[in-house]
């Protein structure tokens, strides 16, 4: 019994490095022509009038950050970053969508100082929060948890964003649509491998089920390694992570292969800065070449 386990498990793996070796044999003969995400007309709004908004992720990482562009940056506190999300986000949803619902879920890992966040954010819009086990999730699962409490939740869609950012700027809602998904902005970190930041992500209800079907093996489980302590060894532990493993920054390929394009696009516009460089200068991670004027860490 033990063999036949250890024979499933390597032919699983030898699959795996199979399509990835497919991936990089495509990027290095084959160029991509998608310089950026478009996003088509708005034909259908949010016709359920509840928006479910998600904060995921690592709370009160401020003091915890291990790169070294975090070490020599001024870090925002987590304190400081639900006052913008407040500010960005809550306040911006209201004024953009008075005639819509909000509810806000935190599903983060545990720290004794959460509930502080679920009190400043109750002052403004409903808030409660769930906790999940840090040892057995990472990006992946954390976001499949999402979707699936989305759709428990039967809302109209669902903005989840990464709870340690600090908005700088006000999020638009203008491309807001039930039968969207909605990245960040328009331009992507490679144009080749169509590798996109990953650290807010808008989906309207019609793909909740397509997506979060969509993203799991033949078996229907996540494939994640025994005593792996969030450390994923390169395996994709979904078809959400094909590619970088144990983040999303695979996710607009996957949306492309189940989604029409018409029902994929952006939140907010950014200029490229360079429409000629296949990797961009404006990235997910504030931190690093020239930012973004989204948010900050």
């Amino acid at each position: 019994m033990k063999k036949i386990k250890i024979i499933r498990k390597l032919a699983f793996k030898s699959r795996i490095y199979i399509r990835l070796m497919y991936f990089y044999f495509i990027d290095l003969f084959f160029y991509r022509k998608f310089t950026e995400i478009k996003c088509s007309p708005v034909r259908k709004s949010l016709y359920k009038k509840e928006l479910l908004i998600i904060l995921r992720g690592e709370t009160f990482r401020d003091n915890n950050r291990l790169d070294e562009s975090s070490k020599i940056t001024k870090l925002s506190s987590q304190e400081e970053c639900i006052d913008k999300f407040i500010k960005h986000v809550i306040l911006v949803l209201r004024k953009t969508l008075p005639n819509t619902s909000l509810f806000v879920k935190i599903i983060a890992y545990p720290h004794p100082n959460n509930y502080k966040l679920v009190k400043a954010i109750s002052e403004h819009v409903k808030c409660e929060i769930e906790e999940i086990s840090k040892e057995k999730n990472n990006q992946i699962t954390t976001f499949l948890h999402c979707i699936k409490r989305a759709i428990e939740f039967n809302c109209a869609a669902i903005l989840m964003i990464r709870i340690d950012i600090a908005f700088i700027s006000d999020i638009c809602t203008d491309n807001f649509c039930q039968n969207k998904v909605l990245f960040q902005w328009n331009l992507l970190h490679n144009k080749r491998t169509l590798e996109v930041p990953d650290q807010i992500h808008f989906i309207g209800s019609d793909n909740f089920m397509k997506l979060y079907k969509g993203a799991f093996f033949n078996n229907k489980k996540l494939s994640i390694l025994d005593n792996d302590q969030n450390e994923l060894k390169s395996v994709p532990i979904s078809k959400l992570d094909f590619r970088w493993p144990g983040t999303l920054h695979n996710f607009l390929l996957f949306c492309l292969k189940i989604l029409k394009p018409n029902q994929i696009g952006y939140l907010n516009y950014i200029k490229d800065p360079d429409i000629n460089k296949i990797d961009c200068d404006v990235r997910g991670h504030p931190n690093s070449r020239l930012g973004n004027p989204l948010y900050k860490f």
